[in-house]
C-alpha cells in the first residue's frame, strides 16, 4: 500500500483496539467499584474513594490481560476461550426470565463456575478435546454449578418478584406475545452473525460462502420484521 494509505490503515487499527481495551477496562472497573466495592466492601465510600479504587482496578486489570496474553497462544485460542465462558452462562441468562427460583446468587455463581470450568478445559484439560466437547463441558459442569448454588441460596422476595412483573408487564412479555418476541429475537441473531461471517466470507474471497451468508441474513432480516409488525 502507499505511504499515506499505510499510515491511515495502521492509525485506523491502533484507535479500535485502543477504543476497545478503554471501554473493556472501564467497564470491568465500573462493575466492581459499583456491583462489589460500594455494595458489600465498602456502601458509604465517597465518589473520591470509588474513583481511586476505579483507578487501581484499571491497572490490575491489565496486569492480569497481560499475564494472560502471555499465556495465550493465538487469537483463536482466546476467541475460543470468550466462546465458551459465553456458553456457560447463555442457559442462565435465558432460564431468569421463566424460572423465578434464580436469584443474584444464581448468576454470580453462573459466571464464576463457566470461567473456572473454561479456563481450566482450554489450558488443563486433554488436547484430544474437540471444540464442541470444551463447549458442552462448561455448559454441563457451569449448569450443575449454578443450579446447585440456587437450590441453597435463598429465595428471591415475592414482593420484588411481584412489583418486577408488574413493571415489564407492559412491554409486551405476557403469554400471547412472549413466542413471537423469541422468534424475532432468534432470526434477528442468526441475521446478525449471519451479516458478520458473510462479511468475513467477502474479505477473503469466499464468494460462495458469502452470497449464502448474506443472502440468509437478509432473510432473517425479513422475517425478523415481519414477526415484529405482526406482534404490534
Amino acid at each position: 500500500m502507499p505511504s499515506g494509505l499505510f499510515g491511515l490503515v495502521v492509525a485506523s487499527i491502533l484507535a479500535a483496539y485502543v477504543s476497545t481495551m478503554s471501554t473493556m477496562l472501564n467497564l470491568g472497573s465500573s462493575y466492581i467499584v459499583n456491583d462489589v466495592y460500594g455494595r458489600f466492601i465498602a456502601p458509604k465510600a465517597s465518589d473520591h474513594a470509588k474513583v481511586q479504587v476505579g483507578r487501581l482496578v484499571i491497572v490490575l486489570l491489565m496486569v492480569a490481560a497481560a499475564l494472560l496474553a502471555l499465556v495465550l497462544e493465538s487469537a483463536m485460542q482466546a476467541f475460543r476461550l470468550l466462546l465458551s465462558v459465553g456458553a456457560g452462562t447463555g442457559l442462565l441468562f435465558f432460564l431468569r426470565w421463566f424460572w423465578k427460583r434464580i436469584n443474584a446468587w444464581s448468576e454470580i455463581a453462573a459466571m464464576v463456575f463457566s470461567l473456572v470450568a473454561a479456563s481450566y478445559l482450554e489450558f488443563f484439560g486433554p488436547a484430544d478435546l474437540q471444540i464442541w466437547q470444551r463447549f458442552a463441558l462448561t455448559v454441563g459442569l457451569t449448569t450443575l454449578g449454578w443450579v446447585l448454588v440456587t437450590y441453597l441460596s435463598p429465595k428471591n422476595d415475592p414482593q420484588t418478584l411481584e412489583k418486577f412483573e408488574t413493571l415489564i408487564a407492559g412491554a409486551g412479555t405476557d403469554g400471547g406475545r412472549i413466542k413471537p418476541a423469541l422468534v424475532a429475537a432468534l432470526f434477528a441473531t442468526l441475521g446478525v452473525y449471519g451479516l458478520l461471517f458473510g462479511t468475513g466470507s467477502v474479505l477473503y474471497g469466499q464468494w460462495g460462502l458469502a452470497v449464502s451468508l448474506l443472502g440468509g441474513s437478509a432473510l432473517c432480516g425479513l422475517i425478523t420484521a415481519r414477526v415484529m409488525r405482526a406482534k404490534d
